[in-house]
């Protein structure tokens, strides 16, 4: 299903409408993708209430752009309506309120001057050398707000389907439960129907059996006597049997421990590239992978100087799959601070995705700064030259991560090559289901057919 829009609505002085037409182009490779629909007031078609259209575009913008300039803040309609209204949706969440400076002008006490502003340090596009640029910058922040706000409009259809979801079953269980009901009801009708049916049968018996009755009494009496003796006998007797195997079955464990105990094991070695079931391993790489968490802000910074500044560089380039780049920031950071635990994680996980045969340095690092995060051993383990050694970390990951069903079926996939079929088959009816806990239905499909090939 395509993506709906995100609203843009540009609120302006219309000395400034140069400023606004050039915005609308840099803005139009956005447009042309669908990621947006923008509106101003030149849009307004003839004959309409021009007030009724602003306000309804203004309430159902995502983005309000405010084009801040000296004629923007003397405008008493930009000010007192757009401005007020703008401000009031930000407050309650309902959109994002983006200034941007067009012309130089004291804005600070301004109801908007709490808000990031663009272009850069909040300089006017007006005073830039190069406007271009400048517009550039400013389409680079659009850009950012626009993903956190598809990010966030994403969490609320999700948690709106689970609602619904939810609801779906309780109306499922209750109707359930109702049937229940009403099943037990005339169940419970039938019953004493049948009941008071029958009392009536036998009060018309009742007299001329009761003397057969008392008849059949003694002998139950009798015969019970008998059963009752009888399974105190049968009971001494289990007893004795049981008794005599257990002493049986101990006496075999002991001798069985005895020969296993002087049985030596030897395992062999495979060797062989790192193990990729089917692109499990990528996936589960890029799904994994990292602790810190940075900004958008961070993570596009262009001149770094720190150690921690190459780092947040270089996590920005891996985010976009240049993990070549990504590699030289995390080399500089690591110049500037030879110590730096998340540098040496980056450049495993960085390593690893390009097969450089340092990965496996790399990541034995990184363990040392971080020997409690399973995901590292799970790195490693792609990068290990045998499946002895790639079992052995990927072991770890699950001692440190037992419900990570990725992990199982990775382990399985390489007991299944090393030719340990029980192994493998323990391992994926784990993973299958872990991935069911999870919901995960393609992973979990995965797992059983690999399954249903071993079982073969």
């Amino acid at each position: 299903m395509t993506e709906e829009p995100i609203k843009v609505f540009f609120s302006y002085s219309h000395r400034d409408e140069e400023f606004k037409d050039e915005l609308v182009k840099h803005l139009s490779i956005l447009r042309r993708q669908g990621v947006i629909s923008e509106w101003h007031d030149r849009m307004i078609k003839p004959g309409s209430d021009w007030n009724q259209e602003i306000d309804d575009h203004l309430s159902g913008a995502d983005i309000i752009l405010l084009l801040v300039s000296p004629d923007f803040l003397h405008s008493d309609y930009c000010w007192g309506v757009e401005v007020q209204k703008s401000m009031q949706r930000d407050a309650a969440g309902e959109a994002c309120v983006i200034p941007v400076v067009v012309r130089r002008v004291a804005w600070q006490g301004a109801p908007f001057a709490k808000l990031q502003a663009l272009p850069k340090n909040a300089e006017p596009i007006a005073s830039w050398s190069n406007r271009d640029d400048a517009f550039y910058d400013v389409v680079q922040g659009i850009n950012a707000a626009i993903a956190d706000l598809r990010k966030a409009r994403k969490q609320r259809q999700e948690a709106e389907r689970q609602a619904q979801e939810r609801a779906r079953l309780e109306a499922e269980q209750q109707r359930q439960q109702e049937e229940e009901r009403q099943a037990q009801e005339r169940a419970r009708v039938e019953a004493e129907e049948r009941r008071q049916q029958e009392a009536a049968e036998r009060q018309s018996r009742q007299e001329a059996e009761r003397q057969a009755l008392e008849k059949a009494r003694l002998e139950a009496d009798q015969r019970q006597r008998q059963e009752a003796e009888r399974q105190v006998e049968l009971r001494r007797q289990a007893e004795e049997k049981a008794r005599v195997e257990t002493a049986a079955r101990q006496e075999r464990l002991r001798q069985k421990t005895e020969v296993k105990a002087g049985r030596s094991t030897t395992e062999r070695k495979l060797r062989g590239k790192p193990l990729l079931v089917g692109g499990a391993a990528v996936v589960v790489l890029g799904t994994f992978y990292g602790i810190t968490q940075i900004s958008p802000r961070q993570q596009t910074a262009t001149s770094p100087q720190t150690a921690e500044e190459f780092y947040q560089r270089g996590y920005g380039k891996w985010l976009k799959d240049d993990n070549s780049g990504a590699i030289a920031d995390y080399d500089q950071a690591l110049k500037l601070n030879p110590n730096y635990g998340k540098a040496y994680e980056g450049r495993c996980a960085s390593r690893v995705f390009l097969e450089d045969k340092e990965a496996l340095a790399d990541c034995t690092q990184a363990i040392k700064f971080y020997p409690e995060n399973a995901r590292l051993y799970f790195l490693r383990s792609t990068a290990q030259s045998t499946t002895e050694e790639q079992i052995a970390d990927i072991t770890k990951a699950i001692n440190l991560e037992q419900s990570n069903g990725l992990y199982y079926y990775t382990r399985g996939a390489l007991h299944s090559r090393a030719g340990n079929k029980s192994g493998a088959i323990a391992d994926y009816q784990k993973a299958a289901e872990l991935f069911q806990q999870e919901r995960d239905s393609e992973w979990q499909q995965r797992a059983l057919d690999q399954l249903k090939k071993l079982q073969q």
